[in-house]
């Protein structure tokens, strides 16, 4: 069963990711439905399955390559990790998950 902790990204944090994926991609102050203006992470990319699962990592270890090379922990990480929101946004689908916020610091 999968947990729906929140968790608060860095600024550093959600760059650590842009080395990973287009920053044009990835959306710090989504508001999707039914969240009444509260703010999230969100993915507007084609490649969601590695964002999540280095969302996962990131989360889990506070660092995207933090994970052990043999995939255990990867995968208690993405196994961790809520599972994200789809909307329809007219031009593409954007992924976002409202228990993750990234502060404004």
């Amino acid at each position: 069963m999968r947990t729906t902790a929140e968790a608060t990204l860095t600024g550093d944090q959600v760059n650590e990711l842009v080395t990973y994926f287009d920053e044009d991609d990835i959306r710090t102050d989504y508001s999707g439905r039914g969240m009444w203006g509260d703010e999230c992470l969100a993915y507007t990319g084609d490649d969601v399955f590695s964002f999540a699962a280095r969302l996962a990592v990131l989360i889990d270890t506070g660092d995207v390559d933090g994970c052990d090379a043999d995939g255990i922990d990867v995968l208690a990480a993405i196994d961790a990790l809520p599972r994200p929101r789809i909307d329809d946004m007219g031009t593409g689908i954007v992924y976002y998950w409202p228990s993750i916020r990234v502060s404004d610091e």
